[in-house]
């Protein structure tokens, strides 16, 4: 889906940087986000710096969890990720 609105002249999406068969899209303009790697297909960390709401450049689902703080939509389709403190926050799809 983000290949096509790349293509599609979508300004939001940067083209994406390959992490192995994986296309990593950068969201511009977002100014809360969060440093992302990549671990697996359905695993990513957040090393969230302090307490907040945090932009993460994946697409939402309702089956998202994070191992603490809660997780939301922005009115993108984006990841939102409210923390009450700092740490290295594991994201599974």
């Amino acid at each position: 889906q983000e290949a096509r609105l790349v293509a599609g002249g979508v300004s939001f999406l940067a083209a994406p940087v390959r992490v192995g068969r994986f296309g990593v899209y950068r969201v511009l303009g977002c100014r809360a986000v969060v440093p992302l790697r990549i671990v697996s297909a359905t695993l990513s960390l957040a090393l969230v710096p302090a307490a907040g709401r945090y932009v993460i450049p994946l697409n939402y689902s309702r089956f998202d969890s994070a191992s603490f703080g809660t997780l939301s939509a922005t009115s993108s389709g984006r990841v939102a990720l409210t923390t009450r403190r700092a740490g290295t926050v594991q994201l599974r799809s």
